[in-house]
């Protein structure tokens, strides 16, 4: 690559599957480490808008030292339809009696405080 041309100042490094590229470049605050960067194909109202998958987010947090593949980007999609489609057979193989029962059920969290425990409620023993 071309990272010791004195004139070049960021360096393309990759692409996600939305169109998304990932940047590098000098760290004038950190001279050992590189500062990476992402430029959005489309710019969005608010910044909860933005998205990027699990791989570039760890590139960007310097998680993992090489920026993903799009062969690995590709098969991570297809994992995930895999894994939505065994969901969706598994949902189907309930009983919808059992999916009621299952709906109906509390998260302990919900319970009021009458129903918790003094323990649950976090009082102390006398």
């Amino acid at each position: 690559m071309l990272e010791n041309v004195p004139f070049r100042r960021t360096w393309f490094r990759g692409m996600d599957l939305e169109g998304n590229r990932y940047f590098e470049r000098r760290n004038p605050l950190r001279p050992d480490r590189l500062r990476r960067m992402v430029r959005y194909k489309e710019e969005q109202e608010s910044w909860l808008d933005y998205k990027v998958c699990p791989q570039w987010e760890s590139w960007l947090r310097h998680t993992r030292t090489a920026a993903p593949a799009l062969d690995e980007l590709q098969a991570d999609v297809q994992r995930r339809a895999f894994l939505e489609r065994r969901l969706r057979a598994q949902q189907a193989l309930v009983a919808p009696e059992e999916r009621l029962n299952l709906e109906s059920r509390r998260h302990p969290r919900e319970t009021s405080p009458k129903e918790m425990s003094p323990r649950e409620r976090g009082e102390k023993r006398r």
